[in-house]
């Protein structure tokens, strides 16, 4: 008589087949056997919307988060993928928003867990640091904000359920204050606090310099790359008849020296940026959806005469769902596809990636 491989092998089964036949059958479908077996197919692309993308201080590496919770860390020269961080479970854990330190060392992940600090280098977590007791965050990630001094050596998170901002230090990610309000880094290591319309101005040890009262409380604030000069963004409310956006510059000691506006088609002021050499003001503006933003022009400023010198449309790109400033005006910035585009102040389109390169 045949033995039952025998018999296996004349009906046409390979000895390939015979093996994994027997394999299989003799093997228990747990959750734990499935883990260990299943193949991680993994691309060069996203798979989801990317959420944010953000850059080093000097644009040598940038960083983009999906809703595949993956974080992926790029080569800005040549577009090449240098690492895929993930976010551990739960499964229906979800990525919102990353920042890379000014430094490149570290990176920091908002997601509906908390937020994760990464190793850039050997991708370990350091740490997780609880954002919230009894709830999780769910779909509205613009009700916080991550972002690293320009020295790296704090992180804020900023909520905007409760308008406080809780600062880290970067070398164990131990908590050290809490304040009320947004802060904003300085690259001179000074820090603006704005709680209300008071502004409080700390020294890098966090230690109070002077406080003042300021006429309005700004949407936005960006630092030139010198630390000398301030702009401040508003956007008129989208219940207002006439829109519009606003950016006043103003000195390190706070005085006003000039205003610019522009009329806009109900869109909002999403971002600020000074060029490199201090001579331009790039406003990103677009439109407000529930759960996500989609930016389709960029202003640019000249600030010696304090005028607006063209408008950037970046309608044909796609749905551009984040920004980011590079040296040497230049922008990466992420879209709906999903893709990656690198271009310059003239829109002219240095890099594109996607899943098909």
């Amino acid at each position: 008589m045949l033995s039952n491989l025998e018999k296996m092998k004349k009906f046409g089964f390979s000895i390939q087949t015979v093996l994994f036949l027997a394999f299989f059958l003799n093997t228990t479908l747990t959750a734990e056997t499935l883990s260990k077996n299943i193949i991680t197919v993994e691309t060069d692309m996203h798979t989801s919307l990317i959420t944010s993308i953000s850059a080093d201080k000097n644009s040598k590496y940038f960083l983009t988060s999906s809703y595949d919770k993956t974080l992926r860390l790029w080569d800005t020269k040549d577009g090449r993928l240098l690492k895929v961080f993930r976010v551990p479970p739960p499964e229906d854990t979800k990525l919102y928003k990353t920042k890379i330190s000014p430094d490149g060392n570290h990176i920091a992940a908002l997601t509906s867990e908390g937020v994760y600090i990464f190793d850039s280098d050997n991708g370990e977590i350091i740490k997780r640091i609880d954002l919230s007791v009894g709830y999780r965050i769910e779909n509205y990630y613009y009700w916080f904000d991550i972002y690293y001094s320009e020295d790296s050596q704090n992180l804020a998170i900023y909520s905007l359920y409760d308008q406080t901002t809780k600062v880290y230090s970067a070398k164990n990610y131990e908590f050290i204050k809490k304040f009320n309000g947004k802060l904003f880094f300085s690259p001179s290591g000074d820090i603006l606090n704005f709680d209300g319309r008071k502004v409080i101005i700390y020294d890098s040890h966090l230690r109070v310099k002077r406080k003042i009262k300021f006429p309005s409380y700004p949407d936005h604030v960006s630092f030139s790359k010198d630390g000398n000069m301030i702009a401040f963004g508003y956007s008129s409310a989208l219940n207002e008849k006439t829109h519009y956006i606003k950016i006043e510059i103003y000195s390190t000691e706070l005085k006003k020296v000039g205003t610019i506006s522009d009329k806009v088609n109900q869109e909002l002021l999403h971002k600020l940026f000074w060029s490199s050499d201090g001579k331009t003001i790039y406003a990103v503006y677009g439109i407000v959806t529930f759960k996500n933003y989609s930016f389709n022009k960029i202003l640019k400023i000249d600030t010696s005469n304090k005028k607006i010198i063209s408008t950037i449309n970046i309608n044909n790109f796609g749905e551009v769902t984040d920004l980011v400033y590079l040296k040497d005006n230049k922008f990466a910035a992420v879209t709906n596809i999903p893709s990656i585009l690198i271009f310059d102040k003239d829109k002219t389109i240095l890099l594109k990636l996607n899943q098909r390169n």
